[in-house]
């Protein structure tokens, strides 16, 4: 994936790598109608962030399509809901917009150097937290999806993507099935795409039940 990416625009190499399905792939996913009716790709989206950026670094401008998409469509609505949904009122003091700004600015080996990130952030902690709570490794919160999705799941895999979306018009249901055998399977971990469809389809149906595309 990280090389393919590396063969396009430069502007375009962020948003290409982390998507779910390659963009070679698209055309044997996708149906004729959803191809047709499709006006930009995430690449073409990305790229427009990246020459607003008035930085001249690399970095920079990663970081500004970051803070333009992953930032707010993602890491920020995740912390939003969750926490509102236990009456919850969630702070994010590094987004003060006077840190952010003065972040921005800063030098790129400043915020990376020698593989070590949050650099600068990092050297002030020093001086306050014990050097294995600022320097131990980041963690996420990983969910045994995997399992999920041939456990518990199954059925939701079954009412979504075999009887949901793929009556939708957008993906063609056999290459949706195919996903779904893989992972069942074994021959293939397929937990990302096939969480990322279960997601479009719960969607559908509660925006837009009625939606085809023909």
């Amino acid at each position: 994936m990280a090389l393919r990416a590396l063969s396009r625009p430069a502007a375009e190499r962020y948003t290409s790598m982390p998507a779910p399905f390659l963009e070679e792939q698209h055309a044997g996913l996708y149906t004729a109608a959803f191809r047709g009716a499709r006006r930009e790709t995430m690449r073409a989206y990305g790229a427009r962030y990246w020459a607003e950026c008035d930085g001249t670094e690399t970095l920079d401008r990663m970081l500004h399509i970051d803070t333009r998409l992953w930032l707010v469509d993602n890491l920020l609505a995740k912390v939003d809901r969750a926490s509102m949904a236990y009456s919850l009122e969630a702070r994010v003091p590094y987004l003060d917009y006077r840190l952010v700004e003065f972040a921005a600015r800063l030098r790129p080996d400043l915020k990376i150097r020698d593989g070590q990130t949050k650099y600068v952030l990092k050297r002030v902690a020093e001086r306050h937290l014990p050097a294995e709570i600022v320097h131990r490794p980041k963690r996420g919160f990983v969910m045994p999806m995997r399992e999920w999705l041939n456990g518990e799941l199954a059925g939701l895999v079954q009412s979504t993507l075999t009887e949901g979306l793929s009556r939708r018009g957008l993906l063609r249901p056999d290459r949706i099935e195919r996903l779904v055998v893989e992972h069942r399977s074994g021959r293939a971990n397929r937990e990302f795409r096939l969480w990322t469809l279960i997601a479009l389809e719960l969607w559908f149906e509660r925006h837009a039940p009625d939606f085809r595309l023909s």
